[in-house]
């Protein structure tokens, strides 16, 4: 992708699972406590990573693939409820992220999340790690009309909160529908490749600059973009 950066950035966006928290504790737990309560032998952390990152829908279908799309449906909006009740318990934010926020916040520079998580899950989880309030936005299909990552409405839609244009902002994502919508949004983009995806080689060649450790991200934002 590599981008020409000319602007000073304005703002920084974030994505939430996999970039901010590690949400996946939380989320491989709600899928094993619903395969224990049909009698189903649990998932391992590795499987479970595999499908994870496409997001929680591609697990539900893959652990439940016998079944009807109908009863998977009603198996995945379980699921969400089992979840929403256990996912503050082990989910934690990643080295590093919490001073790279506390940096912006000094410096007056707004952030936002903009997630593919629903936002009935993702406003209570940001709620529970005091970020609500400091958060400029937060972004997710229900913002805007049912679009998600890839496609760059929701990233243009918190350029427009924001007040500035789409190369004077820069997003940070873990997976390629993170690298996609900055793309296709013309933002820079720093990928992390800590996150959910089983392997980072070809999706690295799609962002301008990549960090493996959330502790290198600060330092990263200081010297290409603030």
């Amino acid at each position: 992708m590599k981008l020409s950066i000319l602007m000073l950035t304005k703002a920084v966006f974030f994505d939430l699972d996999g970039t901010l928290l590690n949400t996946f504790p939380d989320l491989l737990s709600a899928a094993n406590q619903q395969l224990i309560k049909y009698h189903r032998p649990v998932i391992l952390e590795e499987e479970a990573k595999k499908y994870l990152y496409h997001g929680s829908t591609a697990l539900i279908n893959y652990l439940f693939e016998e079944l009807s799309h109908e009863d998977r449906q009603k198996l995945y909006e379980e699921y969400l409820k089992i979840y929403k009740e256990c996912m503050t318990k082990k989910t934690h934010f990643y080295p590093g992220i919490l001073e790279t926020l506390n940096f912006l916040d000094e410096k007056k520079i707004p952030w936002g999340v903009i997630t593919n998580k629903m936002y009935f899950l993702a406003a209570p989880l940001l709620q529970h790690f005091n970020l609500m309030n400091r958060a400029l936005c937060l972004v997710g299909p229900e913002t805007v009309n049912g679009k998600r990552k890839p496609d760059p409405d929701p990233l243009l839609y918190a350029c427009k909160l924001a007040k500035i244009k789409p190369e004077e902002a820069v997003y940070v994502g873990d997976t390629y529908t993170d690298t996609g919508a900055a793309k296709a949004a013309h933002m820079p983009m720093v990928l992390v490749r800590y996150g959910y995806m089983p392997d980072y080689q070809e999706l690295s060649h799609e962002a301008d600059y990549c960090i493996d450790k959330g502790t290198e991200l600060l330092v990263t934002l200081q010297k290409y973009f603030l």
